[in-house]
């Protein structure tokens, strides 16, 4: 519930992933250029059906597929408009801090596979233990590490920068490498920090992956 989600949603300007007050995402969601929109639904066994895109929450969102009982595998997306972050994927898991332990178990088996890893933490609290865990857990896997301190605009300006000095020195305690903070939010009238993240981190990815 660290809005890892509505991040998406937000970068991608539309409503493509659910969202709630609940734990909402089930399964692995993976959003990457093509030419055309489109959805594909990888289930258990390897049957693959392409669907509407509209309808991708029927098997992502844990209100239509509850448990995963439809045993999804993964769901891919493919949009034009994602063509401005080229040989880049972005992948929505579920939450880790989950009280669903197949939300978990689908996101840990995923790890193996980060390229990057955009860790979203939201400001209340601002980072727990369980957090230090995951980032240990994945610098296992990629030493390309940001920390996304999403619902900043619960803060008034002093307070966001107290928050963001905390995490910055807590994160500091474990690691000697500096992992880049980048403080966000969906909300209207915080524009500049998405200007920000794009330039300073998602033009990297591009850049990154033009060259692979």
């Amino acid at each position: 519930k660290a809005g890892k989600s509505s991040f998406l949603n937000h970068l991608l300007g539309r409503p493509l992933l659910p969202v709630g007050v609940i734990p909402v995402t089930s399964v692995v969601t993976e959003i990457q250029w093509g030419p055309e929109e489109r959805a594909a639904v990888l289930f258990a066994g390897g049957r693959l059906d392409h669907v509407p895109v509209g309808c991708i929450h029927e098997f992502i969102s844990e209100s239509h597929n509850p448990e995963n009982f439809k045993q999804v595998l993964r769901v891919r997306v493919e949009l034009p408009s994602m063509g401005r972050y080229p040989g880049v994927r972005f992948v929505d898991t579920p939450g880790l801090e989950s009280v669903l332990e197949h939300n978990t178990g689908a996101s840990l088996e995923w790890l193996p596979n980060v390229g990057l890893a955009l860790v979203a933490v939201a400001v209340d609290p601002p980072l727990s233990q369980h957090d230090i865990s995951l980032i240990r857990n994945l610098s296992r896997y990629t030493p390309n590490i940001s920390l996304l301190l999403t619902k900043v605009d619960v803060l008034d300006e002093n307070e966001r920068l107290q928050v963001r000095e905390f995490v910055r020195k807590q994160l500091g305690r474990y690691w000697n490498g500096a992992i880049p903070v980048f403080p966000y939010s969906v909300r209207p009238g915080f524009e500049p920090l998405r200007v920000d993240l794009d330039a300073t981190l998602l033009s990297q990815m591009r850049t990154g992956a033009k060259g692979q």
